[in-house]
């Protein structure tokens, strides 16, 4: 005789499956689990409750056919299935796919269980699932941070790493090589020009999208407008102590984004290129500006031996072509620096 089952409140239909064995037992558990594709993959399928393993209390059945638990009988192993857990079973391979029909029932002729909580009365493949899931966050947290990282070193450079110090990363800025005309700029963001410097024609080391700025030492470091470099003046920037440049990578060339003051010529005055002005009993020498069209310019001078700025008795702008330093003495070679 089957069983009344509540399909809802107002409504009841009889069924009846082998595990009823023509008689009316009470059914103390039953669950009907639809089969997912990770359940078919590893044949693991939860009963929704907890039984007692190896006792036969539980009945397991594939859309509607009883299965049989795994069995060992001499040397083979017979059945369809084997008690995982005391909360779920593991078919056989083939046994489910997805989509299939699993109903678990634990009947009051079978049950075995002592209604009391005890030590261990918990579903190992919850446990199981919770280890997956934390690999899974352990997993995602290296990616961000190393995506994280990965930014740090996109803006920083290369060299750039996490300190783990709550005032911030330390950060350095890179030195460039003497007389290396095409400095490998990866490493960091900032860069100082060499002491002995060089004529810089490329850069290397860098990706699109990549922002460099460099700090000139002293005059000793020309960059060169070229098809590598592309300057906002078309002209070479000649360095000077402190002068910033700022250069964006397309991918091909770098391009000026910025710079303190874009140095348009740089001459040095020295031994026959002084003239002694009777009437001033001073020295002269003319620096040569033709090409440069603006009016507003800064002009430094520097002792060319030491590096160290100086200052002459007076600078005057003999005409659009002509610049004139007018020094003391003739015993000092000067370099005249002119920027915009």
């Amino acid at each position: 005789m089957g069983r009344l089952k509540v399909v809802n409140d107002n409504m009841y239909q009889k069924i009846s499956t082998a595990a009823d064995f023509n008689r009316q037992l009470g059914v103390l558990k039953d669950t009907i689990i639809e089969v997912s594709i990770s359940q078919a993959t590893s044949g693991i399928v939860p009963t929704g409750f907890r039984y007692l393993m190896g006792t036969h209390e539980l009945e397991v059945y594939v859309n509607g056919n009883l299965k049989r638990r795994n069995e060992t009988i001499e040397s083979g192993t017979f059945g369809d299935y084997l008690e995982y857990s005391n909360f779920s079973i593991m078919f056989e391979a083939d046994q489910i796919d997805p989509g299939d029909i699993v109903r678990f029932r634990v009947t009051t002729a079978n049950y075995k269980i002592v209604n009391t909580i005890w030590a261990g009365n918990f579903d190992p493949t919850i446990i199981a699932q919770l280890q997956l899931d934390v690999a899974s966050l352990n997993a995602t947290n290296i990616t961000n941070v190393s995506n994280i990282q990965q930014i740090g070193r996109d803006v920083f450079g290369y060299n750039y790493s996490f300190g783990a110090n709550a005032e911030g990363s330390t950060r350095t800025i890179g030195v460039m090589t003497d007389f290396d005309t095409t400095p490998n700029l990866a490493n960091y963001r900032v860069w100082k020009t060499s002491d002995n410097g060089a004529v810089i024609t490329d850069f290397d080391g860098c990706k699109s999208e990549d922002i460099r700025h460099i700090i000139f030492q002293n005059t000793n470091t020309t960059i060169s407008n070229n098809e590598n470099i592309i300057l906002s003046k078309n002209a070479d920037i000649i360095g000077s102590d402190n002068k910033l440049i700022t250069l964006i990578f397309n991918g091909s060339v770098w391009i000026e984004s910025s710079s303190s003051a874009a140095t348009k010529c740089s001459d040095t005055l020295s031994g026959a290129d002084w003239i002694l002005d009777g009437a001033t009993s001073l020295y002269y020498g003319d620096v040569d500006i033709s090409s440069i069209l603006n009016t507003d310019l800064l002009i430094t001078c520097y002792n060319n031996t030491t590096n160290q700025v100086i200052q002459p008795e007076n600078i005057q702008k003999i005409s659009n072509s002509i610049l004139r330093v007018w020094m003391i003495d003739n015993t000092v070679n000067v370099r005249v620096v002119i920027s915009e």
